[in-house]
């Protein structure tokens, strides 16, 4: 009874700091224009057929990485958004394609499309699947790896 009682007590809480995040993100996206932008190129061997990051800056404070990775059978999107050096925000597109990119029975709209989001407060996770924790990790390693402008 009293897990169903804080349960209730805290929802609207969650449900404020859920809406905060999307205006964040929101306000991020339209403004993507006016930051600066560093690239990087994906290691050799991290994927079968490579990929890109790039990272936006507002003045010298992370706004955004977008990480795109490509493989044979498939590609991943994913956009981590940050506000003061944390992540509060993942989206991860992930296409898988009907057949290897060199076969010629490939057809890109036959691709099944997987979306998650997840979001962050405090570097725990509020809503999303639980595998969104690895993300904090992935995003912290991601953002380090960019020179700071």
């Amino acid at each position: 009874m009293k897990s169903l009682l804080l349960m209730l007590l805290l929802f609207p809480v969650q449900k404020n700091q859920i809406a905060d995040i999307r205006n964040h993100v929101y306000y991020t996206n339209i403004h993507l224009n006016l930051y600066k932008q560093k690239q990087l190129s994906h290691a050799d061997g991290q994927s079968t057929e490579g990929g890109m990051s790039v990272a936006y800056y507002a003045k010298d404070t992370l706004k955004l990485i977008m990480d795109n990775t490509y493989w044979e059978t498939g590609k991943e999107m994913a956009q981590y958004y940050f506000q003061d050096d944390a992540l509060i925000f993942a989206y991860i597109i992930t296409l898988k394609y009907n057949v290897p990119i060199y076969d010629k029975d490939f057809d890109y709209n036959k691709s099944k499309k997987n979306e998650e989001r997840y979001y962050y407060v405090n570097k725990k996770i509020i809503k999303g699947k639980d595998n969104g924790k690895e993300l904090i990790e992935t995003a912290r390693e991601l953002a380090a790896s960019f020179p700071r402008p």
